[in-house]
């Protein structure tokens, strides 16, 4: 298993642990691009992992591994709760903050401190795609945390708890989605390249059959969507032969997926969408 990105994430977090000095320095660069470098191929890898899991236990089992690798970091921010959990924090800079008391005193952070802030910032983005992957793959986020003995007051747990508000249907459960609500199998692989979670030849036929797809030939069927919809040519691109109802639908197509998106992912298939209608306006009207 791969868990490169996710030693990266602990790497540049865990300065009391390595005592790297060089991750504050990282940090701190207004240039480092957090979301990029370690917050999507984070989402990538671990989606990957547990896509490539046969059974739910073990899905949840390597949650339960994720979580349990940000253990340390509890003791880490309990210790600065000061700055982050009380009064308020405003940036002068995207990087530097200052921090406003509960007397209303306002202070410039130092510069260990703003790395502290800028790591929990991390953190906090960190959890989200784990909370989201659990919300995915039908995992009690909450048990989780409280078989590992693992705080939830250090991280935004909100993710969580607004699907167990929005009601049963979307807590883990055996059930599956009704006719209406299923996805095609075109969807499935064009939400995978966006999400960037990759389909293959072996994992494929699980995918489908997550979504409902249990044919003998459902699993092929969703790699080669896949597999075209890799293709940045073939996603912006005209379909083939094009009159205007076929790329009427491919444009209604894309369009259907964008809700099932996580935000971080969505402006890439606004993007797409707005190209295909630039071509068929300029094609056909």
């Amino acid at each position: 298993m791969n868990t490169k990105q996710l030693e990266n994430c602990l790497h540049i977090i865990g300065y009391w642990l390595n005592e790297d000095e060089i991750v504050i320095e990282k940090m701190l660069n207004s240039e480092t691009q957090i979301v990029k470098q370690f917050v999507k191929p984070f989402s990538k890898e671990l989606n990957t992992n547990l896509l490539n899991k046969d059974t739910i236990e073990a899905k949840r089992d390597l949650i339960k591994y994720y979580v349990f690798e940000f253990w340390e970091l509890q003791g880490f921010f309990k210790e600065y709760n000061e700055i982050l959990f009380t009064g308020s924090l405003c940036n002068y800079t995207p990087v530097f903050y200052e921090h406003t008391d509960k007397s209303g005193t306002v202070r410039k952070l130092s510069e260990f401190e703003n790395y502290v802030v800028n790591g929990w910032d991390l953190f906090n983005m960190l959890f989200n795609e784990i909370q989201i992957c659990c919300f995915k793959f039908k995992i009690d986020f909450v048990k989780v945390c409280k078989e590992l003995n693992f705080s939830t007051e250090y991280f935004d747990s909100g993710i969580t708890i607004a699907f167990e508000e929005m009601g049963k249907e979307y807590l883990p459960s055996q059930q599956t989605e009704t006719v209406t609500d299923k996805l095609q199998v075109n969807q499935i692989a064009l939400i995978h390249v966006y999400e960037g979670i990759q389909i293959t030849r072996e994992n494929a036929g699980e995918i489908a059959a997550k979504y409902g797809y249990t044919a003998k030939n459902s699993g092929e069927g969703l790699f080669q969507d896949y597999t075209n919809y890799c293709s940045t040519a073939n996603r912006k691109g005209k379909p083939t032969p094009c009159t205007p109802k076929k790329l009427k639908n491919k444009i209604k197509l894309f369009e259907s997926v964008v809700n099932h998106l996580s935000d971080n992912n969505k402006q890439r298939a606004i993007d797409e969408i707005n190209i295909l209608k630039t071509i068929f306006e300029n094609e056909y009207q």
